[in-house]
């Protein structure tokens, strides 16, 4: 499966979090049943596949932007998403940032949260469960990892909500089986997942990072499964 990595995240930024994008992305897909193979694009630096189908799907990184920032990669990339999209054959999966920009460029909206940052390990509730998710928790409950300020607060027409919680409504949506949006960070380690906490431990107010310090003492994420889920999206109807 061969895929084209959308990294939305700066050089500098990756240096300063300590944490390398595409080597995330690499092991979170090494979880999977089938091989992935990720090929980068530097969105913040310009950097954009030429055509829309030169992969069988975009994974669309996180990022420290806004979906609704006029940035100017932010832009080349909506178009990007809206050829993708309008042309109908490839899929887009977005996770965090990536999550917010589809549902904010096809006709939903994104915005920062009233509720503050979502920090840590938080469960999720699955509501809906399409054909193409075969494995899902014994209970029909997980948790991943979090770190966003932004929510998607409207979903686009004819968009699915698969999973949500008190604090994110909509965590997960699907939008015609070509497009597949997750709130929050299955490639996040748990290793990766403390160094996040501890990155923005001073950019949060102090109950914020207390309580997501004492979440991550509560379990792991479920990134293998969100791995799977998302190689068998891409995989359904092909």
């Amino acid at each position: 499966m061969n895929l084209g990595f959308l990294n939305n995240i700066t050089p500098q930024e990756e240096e300063e979090w300590g944490n390398r994008q595409l080597e995330s992305f690499q092991a979170f897909f090494a979880q999977a049943n089938s091989p992935v193979s990720l090929t980068e694009y530097r969105v913040t630096e310009g950097e954009l596949p030429a055509l829309p189908n030169e992969y069988e799907a975009y994974i669309i990184s996180g990022s420290a932007a806004g979906a609704y920032e006029d940035k100017p990669w932010i832009l080349e990339l909506s178009k990007f998403i809206q050829t993708v999209y309008q042309a109908g054959e490839q899929k887009l999966v977005g996770i965090c940032f990536g999550h917010q920009i589809l549902a904010h460029v096809l006709g939903g909206e994104t915005q920062k949260s009233s509720k503050g940052w979502g920090l840590g390990r938080r469960e999720l509730q699955l509501g809906n469960v399409p054909e193409w998710m075969t494995s899902i928790p014994d209970v029909s409950r997980s948790a991943l990892y979090y770190a966003h300020q932004d929510q998607v607060v409207r979903l686009p027409e004819g968009s699915i909500c698969l999973a949500g919680n008190d604090f994110c409504s909509f965590e997960m949506f699907t939008l015609r089986n070509q497009v597949f949006g997750i709130q929050g960070h299955p490639e996040f380690s748990d290793a990766i997942a403390q160094t996040t906490v501890n990155f923005l431990r001073d950019r949060v107010p102090e109950d914020i990072g207390e309580a997501a310090e004492y979440s991550l003492r509560q379990g792991s994420a479920a990134g293998a499964l969100v791995a799977q889920w998302i190689v068998d999206f891409i995989a359904y109807g092909a």
